[in-house]
Protein backbone atom coordinates (compact mmCIF):
# COMPACT_ATOMS: atom_id res chain seq x y z
CA UNK A 1 0.00 0.00 0.00
CA UNK A 2 3.10 2.58 1.02
CA UNK A 3 5.01 1.66 -2.35
CA UNK A 4 1.57 2.30 -3.89
CA UNK A 5 1.18 5.69 -2.86
CA UNK A 6 4.29 6.65 -3.37
CA UNK A 7 4.95 6.11 -6.78
CA UNK A 8 1.64 7.73 -7.37
CA UNK A 9 3.21 10.94 -5.48
CA UNK A 10 6.27 10.51 -8.02
CA UNK A 11 4.03 10.32 -10.87
CA UNK A 12 2.46 13.26 -9.93
CA UNK A 13 5.79 15.60 -9.56
CA UNK A 14 6.73 14.31 -12.81
CA UNK A 15 3.38 15.16 -14.51
CA UNK A 16 3.35 18.73 -12.96
CA UNK A 17 7.11 19.61 -13.68
CA UNK A 18 6.08 18.58 -17.51
CA UNK A 19 3.13 20.92 -17.20
CA UNK A 20 5.32 23.66 -15.99
CA UNK A 21 8.11 23.54 -18.55
CA UNK A 22 5.84 23.23 -21.66
CA UNK A 23 2.32 25.82 -20.76
CA UNK A 24 3.36 27.97 -18.04
CA UNK A 25 5.59 30.36 -19.53
CA UNK A 26 5.35 31.35 -23.39
CA UNK A 27 7.83 34.18 -23.37
CA UNK A 28 11.17 34.08 -24.90
CA UNK A 29 14.22 35.58 -23.64
CA UNK A 30 15.27 39.09 -24.85
CA UNK A 31 18.09 40.30 -26.68
CA UNK A 32 21.64 41.58 -24.70
CA UNK A 33 21.63 45.23 -24.58
CA UNK A 34 23.56 47.49 -27.03
CA UNK A 35 27.03 48.48 -26.24
CA UNK A 36 27.60 51.97 -25.28
CA UNK A 37 30.14 53.67 -27.25
CA UNK A 38 33.28 55.41 -25.99
CA UNK A 39 32.45 59.02 -24.16
CA UNK A 40 35.18 61.73 -23.36
CA UNK A 41 33.91 63.18 -19.89
CA UNK A 42 37.28 64.83 -19.29
CA UNK A 43 40.21 66.14 -21.27
CA UNK A 44 43.73 67.93 -20.84
CA UNK A 45 44.19 71.58 -22.11
CA UNK A 46 47.55 72.33 -22.84
CA UNK A 47 48.62 75.94 -23.41
CA UNK A 48 51.66 78.23 -24.87
CA UNK A 49 52.43 81.65 -25.33
CA UNK A 50 51.26 80.67 -28.85
CA UNK A 51 48.21 78.63 -28.34
CA UNK A 52 44.88 79.88 -30.09
CA UNK A 53 42.34 81.55 -27.12
CA UNK A 54 39.48 80.45 -26.83
CA UNK A 55 40.58 76.70 -26.78
CA UNK A 56 38.15 74.20 -28.46
CA UNK A 57 37.46 70.75 -27.18
CA UNK A 58 34.70 68.00 -27.26
CA UNK A 59 33.56 66.66 -24.58
CA UNK A 60 30.36 63.55 -24.95
CA UNK A 61 28.37 62.21 -21.86
CA UNK A 62 25.88 58.92 -22.55
CA UNK A 63 22.86 58.87 -21.27
CA UNK A 64 20.75 55.45 -20.39
CA UNK A 65 17.37 54.51 -19.61
CA UNK A 66 15.63 52.00 -17.35
CA UNK A 67 13.98 48.86 -19.81
CA UNK A 68 12.20 45.63 -19.12
CA UNK A 69 13.54 42.40 -20.23
CA UNK A 70 12.54 38.51 -20.09
CA UNK A 71 15.54 36.65 -18.21
CA UNK A 72 15.25 32.52 -17.87
CA UNK A 73 15.50 31.42 -14.19
CA UNK A 74 16.36 28.74 -12.38
CA UNK A 75 14.28 25.84 -10.32
CA UNK A 76 15.30 22.82 -8.10
CA UNK A 77 13.38 19.58 -9.75
CA UNK A 78 12.77 16.54 -7.21
CA UNK A 79 13.28 12.91 -8.49
CA UNK A 80 14.01 9.45 -7.18
CA UNK A 81 17.35 8.03 -7.30
CA UNK A 82 18.84 5.14 -6.08
CA UNK A 83 22.11 5.05 -3.88
CA UNK A 84 24.86 3.06 -2.49
CA UNK A 85 26.10 3.65 1.17
CA UNK A 86 28.21 1.53 3.17
CA UNK A 87 27.59 0.47 6.77
CA UNK A 88 30.08 -1.07 9.81
CA UNK A 89 28.64 -4.43 11.11
CA UNK A 90 30.40 -5.20 14.49
CA UNK A 91 30.97 -9.11 15.05
CA UNK A 92 33.55 -10.85 17.73
CA UNK A 93 36.60 -12.21 17.06
CA UNK A 94 39.80 -14.15 18.49
CA UNK A 95 43.39 -12.42 18.35
CA UNK A 96 46.75 -13.79 19.58
CA UNK A 97 49.25 -10.96 20.93
CA UNK A 98 52.42 -11.16 22.88
CA UNK A 99 53.08 -10.08 26.06
CA UNK A 100 57.14 -9.53 27.79
CA UNK A 101 57.10 -11.40 30.80
CA UNK A 102 59.74 -10.46 33.62
CA UNK A 103 61.64 -12.91 35.78
CA UNK A 104 64.79 -12.98 37.80
CA UNK A 105 68.29 -14.48 36.52
CA UNK A 106 71.82 -14.75 37.63
CA UNK A 107 74.60 -13.88 34.68
CA UNK A 108 78.69 -13.83 35.24
CA UNK A 109 80.63 -10.90 33.70
CA UNK A 110 84.37 -9.84 34.04
CA UNK A 111 85.31 -6.86 35.71
CA UNK A 112 88.85 -4.85 35.11
CA UNK A 113 89.42 -4.09 38.70
CA UNK A 114 92.63 -1.75 38.95
CA UNK A 115 95.20 -2.22 41.58
CA UNK A 116 98.44 -0.36 42.74
CA UNK A 117 101.87 -1.77 42.29
CA UNK A 118 105.35 -0.32 42.94
CA UNK A 119 108.16 -0.79 39.99
CA UNK A 120 112.05 0.24 41.08
CA UNK A 121 113.87 1.69 38.40
CA UNK A 122 117.19 3.54 38.52
CA UNK A 123 118.27 6.85 39.23
CA UNK A 124 121.24 9.19 39.40
CA UNK A 125 122.45 11.58 42.24
CA UNK A 126 124.49 14.38 42.47
CA UNK A 127 126.52 14.41 45.41
CA UNK A 128 129.56 15.95 46.58
CA UNK A 129 132.57 15.31 48.47
CA UNK A 130 135.36 17.30 50.22
CA UNK A 131 138.98 17.33 48.84
CA UNK A 132 142.03 19.45 49.93
CA UNK A 133 143.24 21.34 46.45
CA UNK A 134 146.31 22.95 46.71
CA UNK A 135 147.76 25.90 43.69
CA UNK A 136 150.83 27.88 42.86
CA UNK A 137 149.68 31.83 43.72
CA UNK A 138 152.09 34.81 42.84
CA UNK A 139 152.36 37.08 45.91
CA UNK A 140 154.16 40.69 47.01
CA UNK A 141 156.39 41.68 49.67
CA UNK A 142 157.25 45.38 50.22
CA UNK A 143 161.25 45.39 50.13
CA UNK A 144 163.45 48.78 51.28
CA UNK A 145 166.81 49.85 50.90
CA UNK A 146 169.07 53.11 51.37
CA UNK A 147 169.80 55.11 48.13
CA UNK A 148 171.67 58.75 47.65
CA UNK A 149 169.76 61.06 45.84
CA UNK A 150 171.69 64.33 44.55
CA UNK A 151 169.62 67.37 43.35
CA UNK A 152 171.09 71.08 41.74
CA UNK A 153 170.09 73.37 43.84
CA UNK A 154 169.69 77.33 42.27
CA UNK A 155 171.51 80.08 43.15
CA UNK A 156 170.12 83.68 44.26
CA UNK A 157 166.90 84.91 41.60
CA UNK A 158 169.07 84.93 38.54
CA UNK A 159 167.56 86.49 35.16
CA UNK A 160 166.87 85.02 32.63
CA UNK A 161 165.96 85.65 28.56
CA UNK A 162 165.08 83.26 25.69
CA UNK A 163 167.94 83.83 23.17
CA UNK A 164 167.45 82.07 19.30
CA UNK A 165 170.17 80.79 17.52
CA UNK A 166 170.53 79.82 13.88
CA UNK A 167 172.40 77.75 11.44
CA UNK A 168 172.99 75.61 8.79
CA UNK A 169 172.79 72.09 8.53
CA UNK A 170 174.83 69.69 5.95
CA UNK A 171 171.85 70.37 2.92
CA UNK A 172 172.21 73.91 3.65
CA UNK A 173 169.21 74.05 5.44
CA UNK A 174 168.61 76.85 8.24
CA UNK A 175 167.82 75.10 11.45
CA UNK A 176 166.98 77.55 14.59
CA UNK A 177 166.42 76.39 18.68
CA UNK A 178 165.85 78.61 21.33
CA UNK A 179 168.27 78.44 24.52
CA UNK A 180 167.96 79.90 28.02
CA UNK A 181 170.73 82.57 29.03
CA UNK A 182 170.40 83.53 32.24
CA UNK A 183 172.97 86.28 34.34
CA UNK A 184 173.37 87.89 38.00
CA UNK A 185 172.52 85.90 41.30
CA UNK A 186 174.33 82.86 42.76
CA UNK A 187 175.45 79.92 41.15
CA UNK A 188 173.74 76.56 41.42
CA UNK A 189 174.61 73.90 43.85
CA UNK A 190 174.63 70.19 44.07
CA UNK A 191 173.28 68.52 47.38
CA UNK A 192 172.82 64.84 47.91
CA UNK A 193 170.57 63.35 50.34
CA UNK A 194 169.98 59.05 51.67
CA UNK A 195 166.24 58.64 51.07
CA UNK A 196 164.81 54.91 52.27
CA UNK A 197 163.28 53.40 49.17
CA UNK A 198 160.64 50.65 49.11
CA UNK A 199 159.48 48.36 46.02
CA UNK A 200 156.89 45.59 45.94
CA UNK A 201 158.93 42.40 45.32
CA UNK A 202 156.43 39.12 43.60
CA UNK A 203 157.33 35.77 45.19
CA UNK A 204 155.69 32.02 44.47
CA UNK A 205 153.94 30.82 47.30
CA UNK A 206 151.20 27.35 47.58
CA UNK A 207 147.37 28.01 48.44
CA UNK A 208 145.54 24.97 49.62
CA UNK A 209 141.61 24.82 50.66
CA UNK A 210 139.00 22.73 50.72
CA UNK A 211 136.51 22.55 48.22
CA UNK A 212 132.87 20.77 47.71
CA UNK A 213 134.00 18.36 44.21
CA UNK A 214 130.13 16.92 42.61
CA UNK A 215 130.13 13.32 41.55
CA UNK A 216 127.01 11.11 40.13
CA UNK A 217 125.98 7.85 41.89
CA UNK A 218 123.70 5.33 41.27
CA UNK A 219 120.35 5.13 43.54
CA UNK A 220 116.82 2.93 43.01
CA UNK A 221 113.92 4.50 43.30
CA UNK A 222 110.21 3.37 42.97
CA UNK A 223 107.42 4.65 41.27
CA UNK A 224 103.28 3.53 41.84
CA UNK A 225 101.73 2.08 38.63
CA UNK A 226 98.33 1.63 38.45
CA UNK A 227 97.57 -2.15 36.55
CA UNK A 228 94.19 -3.71 35.99
CA UNK A 229 93.15 -7.64 36.71
CA UNK A 230 90.07 -9.58 35.35
CA UNK A 231 87.86 -10.80 37.94
CA UNK A 232 84.77 -13.16 37.38
CA UNK A 233 81.73 -12.01 39.23
CA UNK A 234 77.95 -12.70 39.00
CA UNK A 235 75.16 -10.19 39.38
CA UNK A 236 71.22 -10.59 39.44
CA UNK A 237 69.41 -9.11 36.38
CA UNK A 238 65.61 -9.07 35.33
CA UNK A 239 65.29 -10.68 31.72
CA UNK A 240 61.81 -10.51 29.87
CA UNK A 241 60.32 -13.81 28.24
CA UNK A 242 57.96 -13.64 25.05
CA UNK A 243 54.45 -15.07 25.59
CA UNK A 244 51.51 -15.36 23.27
CA UNK A 245 47.94 -15.37 24.50
CA UNK A 246 44.53 -14.72 23.04
CA UNK A 247 41.65 -12.77 23.78
CA UNK A 248 38.58 -11.91 22.25
CA UNK A 249 37.76 -8.52 20.65
CA UNK A 250 35.06 -6.67 18.76
CA UNK A 251 35.78 -6.28 15.37
CA UNK A 252 33.74 -4.06 12.36
CA UNK A 253 33.21 -5.01 9.04
CA UNK A 254 31.85 -2.93 5.75
CA UNK A 255 28.93 -4.11 3.95
CA UNK A 256 27.67 -1.92 0.75
CA UNK A 257 23.62 -1.40 0.85
CA UNK A 258 21.77 0.41 -1.71
CA UNK A 259 18.50 2.79 -0.93
CA UNK A 260 16.13 5.16 -2.31
CA UNK A 261 16.76 8.77 -1.65
CA UNK A 262 14.83 12.44 -2.97
CA UNK A 263 17.35 14.63 -4.75
CA UNK A 264 16.49 17.44 -7.08
CA UNK A 265 17.89 18.94 -10.13
CA UNK A 266 18.40 22.25 -11.45
CA UNK A 267 16.49 23.34 -14.09
CA UNK A 268 16.36 26.58 -16.95
CA UNK A 269 12.74 27.82 -17.18
CA UNK A 270 11.82 30.55 -19.09
CA UNK A 271 10.96 33.75 -18.13
CA UNK A 272 10.78 36.04 -15.83
CA UNK A 273 10.21 40.12 -16.29
CA UNK A 274 13.69 42.08 -14.70
CA UNK A 275 15.08 45.33 -15.68
CA UNK A 276 18.50 47.11 -16.66
CA UNK A 277 20.06 50.27 -17.52
CA UNK A 278 20.90 50.13 -21.46
CA UNK A 279 22.32 52.85 -23.73
CA UNK A 280 20.14 55.61 -24.85
CA UNK A 281 21.71 58.19 -26.71
CA UNK A 282 25.22 60.05 -26.61
CA UNK A 283 25.41 64.04 -26.13
CA UNK A 284 28.55 66.23 -27.55
CA UNK A 285 29.34 69.27 -26.97
CA UNK A 286 31.74 71.81 -28.79
CA UNK A 287 33.38 73.79 -25.50
CA UNK A 288 35.25 76.69 -26.05
CA UNK A 289 37.79 77.88 -22.83
CA UNK A 290 37.95 81.49 -23.59
CA UNK A 291 41.24 82.47 -21.49
CA UNK A 292 41.62 86.15 -19.57
CA UNK A 293 43.93 88.64 -21.09
CA UNK A 294 46.03 88.86 -17.56
CA UNK A 295 46.99 85.14 -18.23
CA UNK A 296 49.93 86.12 -20.32
CA UNK A 297 52.37 83.34 -20.50
CA UNK A 298 56.16 83.94 -21.63
CA UNK A 299 57.88 82.51 -24.58
CA UNK A 300 59.16 79.47 -22.56
CA UNK A 301 56.34 78.64 -19.92
CA UNK A 302 53.33 76.36 -20.93
CA UNK A 303 50.55 74.60 -18.76
CA UNK A 304 48.13 72.38 -18.34
CA UNK A 305 44.50 72.58 -17.68
CA UNK A 306 41.54 69.54 -17.07
CA UNK A 307 38.36 70.32 -18.84
CA UNK A 308 35.27 68.31 -17.39
CA UNK A 309 31.71 67.53 -18.20
CA UNK A 310 30.05 67.01 -14.87
CA UNK A 311 26.77 67.13 -15.90
CA UNK A 312 25.35 66.86 -19.58
CA UNK A 313 21.74 67.40 -19.15
CA UNK A 314 21.75 70.56 -18.69
CA UNK A 315 25.54 70.55 -19.67
CA UNK A 316 27.85 72.19 -16.94
CA UNK A 317 31.59 72.24 -17.61
CA UNK A 318 34.13 72.07 -14.41
CA UNK A 319 37.80 72.65 -14.75
CA UNK A 320 40.78 72.06 -12.83
CA UNK A 321 44.15 74.21 -12.73
CA UNK A 322 46.09 72.64 -10.48
CA UNK A 323 48.60 72.12 -12.80
CA UNK A 324 48.41 75.49 -14.34
CA UNK A 325 50.63 78.39 -13.74
CA UNK A 326 47.59 80.29 -13.23
CA UNK A 327 44.38 79.96 -10.51
CA UNK A 328 41.93 79.58 -13.06
CA UNK A 329 38.07 80.12 -12.01
CA UNK A 330 34.98 80.11 -14.29
CA UNK A 331 33.84 83.33 -14.33
CA UNK A 332 31.11 82.24 -16.66
CA UNK A 333 29.63 79.75 -18.86
CA UNK A 334 26.86 79.89 -21.23
CA UNK A 335 25.06 76.70 -23.48
CA UNK A 336 23.50 77.19 -26.88
CA UNK A 337 22.04 74.00 -28.27
CA UNK A 338 25.64 71.44 -28.31
CA UNK A 339 27.77 74.55 -28.21
CA UNK A 340 29.30 75.83 -24.82
CA UNK A 341 31.28 78.64 -23.96
CA UNK A 342 33.30 79.20 -21.08
CA UNK A 343 34.68 82.57 -20.10
CA UNK A 344 38.15 81.67 -17.19
CA UNK A 345 39.16 84.37 -14.59
CA UNK A 346 42.45 84.55 -12.61
CA UNK A 347 41.91 84.34 -8.93
CA UNK A 348 44.62 84.34 -6.21
CA UNK A 349 46.50 81.15 -6.22
CA UNK A 350 48.84 81.07 -3.55
CA UNK A 351 48.10 81.79 0.18
CA UNK A 352 49.55 80.91 3.67
CA UNK A 353 48.42 77.29 2.82
CA UNK A 354 50.17 76.77 0.41
CA UNK A 355 53.33 79.44 0.54
CA UNK A 356 53.71 80.33 4.00
CA UNK A 357 55.67 79.23 6.67
CA UNK A 358 55.09 75.40 6.08
CA UNK A 359 57.66 76.00 3.33
CA UNK A 360 60.54 76.67 4.77
CA UNK A 361 62.64 73.82 5.48
CA UNK A 362 65.30 72.20 7.97
CA UNK A 363 66.10 75.94 9.85
CA UNK A 364 69.56 75.73 11.88
CA UNK A 365 71.49 77.72 13.88
CA UNK A 366 75.09 76.56 14.47
CA UNK A 367 78.83 77.64 14.66
CA UNK A 368 81.31 77.24 11.49
CA UNK A 369 84.91 75.89 12.78
CA UNK A 370 86.18 76.53 9.13
CA UNK A 371 85.06 80.36 9.33
CA UNK A 372 84.52 81.27 13.07
CA UNK A 373 81.10 82.59 12.86
CA UNK A 374 77.44 81.49 13.20
CA UNK A 375 75.94 80.57 10.17
CA UNK A 376 71.81 80.03 9.45
CA UNK A 377 70.70 77.19 6.80
CA UNK A 378 67.28 76.72 5.80
CA UNK A 379 65.27 75.28 2.49
CA UNK A 380 62.25 76.59 0.60
CA UNK A 381 60.55 74.35 -0.82
CA UNK A 382 58.16 77.00 -2.66
CA UNK A 383 58.63 77.18 -6.28
CA UNK A 384 56.30 78.79 -8.68
CA UNK A 385 57.91 81.07 -11.26
CA UNK A 386 55.90 84.37 -10.99
CA UNK A 387 56.94 84.89 -7.90
CA UNK A 388 59.43 86.67 -6.18
CA UNK A 389 60.87 85.49 -2.47
CA UNK A 390 63.07 88.02 -0.23
CA UNK A 391 64.50 86.62 3.08
CA UNK A 392 65.80 89.20 5.47
CA UNK A 393 67.61 86.94 9.25
CA UNK A 394 67.24 88.81 12.42
CA UNK A 395 69.93 87.73 14.77
CA UNK A 396 69.31 88.53 18.76
CA UNK A 397 70.79 87.66 21.73
CA UNK A 398 68.89 85.00 23.77
CA UNK A 399 70.07 85.99 26.74
CA UNK A 400 68.93 89.95 26.69
CA UNK A 401 66.82 90.26 23.27
CA UNK A 402 69.08 92.40 22.12
CA UNK A 403 69.13 92.88 18.30
CA UNK A 404 72.74 91.93 17.20
CA UNK A 405 72.62 92.04 13.67
CA UNK A 406 69.90 92.10 10.42
CA UNK A 407 71.27 90.97 7.02
CA UNK A 408 69.95 89.75 3.89
CA UNK A 409 70.24 86.09 3.17
CA UNK A 410 72.16 84.51 0.59
CA UNK A 411 71.41 83.47 -2.62
CA UNK A 412 69.39 79.42 -2.91
CA UNK A 413 71.69 76.71 -4.91
CA UNK A 414 70.01 74.48 -7.28
CA UNK A 415 68.38 72.79 -4.72
CA UNK A 416 66.72 75.90 -2.92
CA UNK A 417 69.64 75.21 0.30
CA UNK A 418 70.35 78.67 1.49
CA UNK A 419 73.40 79.13 3.83
CA UNK A 420 74.06 82.34 5.51
CA UNK A 421 76.84 83.47 7.85
CA UNK A 422 76.48 86.70 10.02
CA UNK A 423 79.27 89.61 9.52
CA UNK A 424 79.35 89.57 13.49
CA UNK A 425 81.69 87.82 15.46
CA UNK A 426 80.44 86.02 18.38
CA UNK A 427 82.04 83.03 21.00
CA UNK A 428 80.70 80.13 19.64
CA UNK A 429 78.89 79.13 23.14
CA UNK A 430 76.51 82.51 22.98
CA UNK A 431 72.85 81.30 22.39
CA UNK A 432 71.46 83.31 19.51
CA UNK A 433 67.85 83.17 17.77
CA UNK A 434 67.54 83.74 13.69
CA UNK A 435 64.08 84.73 12.73
CA UNK A 436 63.78 84.33 9.19
CA UNK A 437 61.13 87.10 7.57
CA UNK A 438 60.35 86.08 4.24
CA UNK A 439 58.23 88.55 1.83
CA UNK A 440 56.52 86.78 -1.51
CA UNK A 441 55.00 89.32 -3.60
CA UNK A 442 52.88 88.49 -7.14
CA UNK A 443 49.87 89.11 -9.06
CA UNK A 444 48.91 85.04 -8.01
CA UNK A 445 49.43 86.18 -4.44
CA UNK A 446 46.04 87.24 -2.37
CA UNK A 447 46.61 90.87 -1.78
CA UNK A 448 49.56 90.82 -4.01
CA UNK A 449 52.10 89.56 -1.20
CA UNK A 450 52.87 87.59 1.66
CA UNK A 451 54.28 88.29 4.33
CA UNK A 452 55.66 85.58 7.56
CA UNK A 453 58.76 84.63 9.64
CA UNK A 454 59.98 81.75 10.90
CA UNK A 455 62.08 81.42 13.95
CA UNK A 456 64.94 79.17 15.43
CA UNK A 457 68.26 78.83 17.49
CA UNK A 458 71.22 76.98 18.36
Amino acid sequence: MKQSIRTSAVTLLIALSSLVSTTAFSATPSAPAPTAPAEVKSIQVKRSATSANPAVVTLSKNLFKTEEYQAPYNVDVPYEATETYTVEIPYQDTETYTVQIPYQDTETYTESVPYQIDVPYTDYETDYRDENQCRNVTRYRNECHNEQRCYIVPGDGPSCRDVQECGTNALGQQICKTRQVCSGGGSPQQRCDNQNVCNQVPYNDQECNMVQVPYQRQVTKYRSETRYRNETRTRTVTKYRTETRTREVTKTRTETRTRTVTKTRTEERCCVTKTRDVFDRQLSFQVAVNFPQNAVLGAKESETITVSLSSADPAVIAIDSSKALFNYKIANQSVSGASVLVDLAVGPKYDASNAGASTIKGLLVDYSTTYSKFRITFTDSFKASKVTSQYVIDITDAATGNLIESLPAAKADANGKIVTRITTVLDKKTKIIATVKVKRTSAEIADGALIFSVVGKN
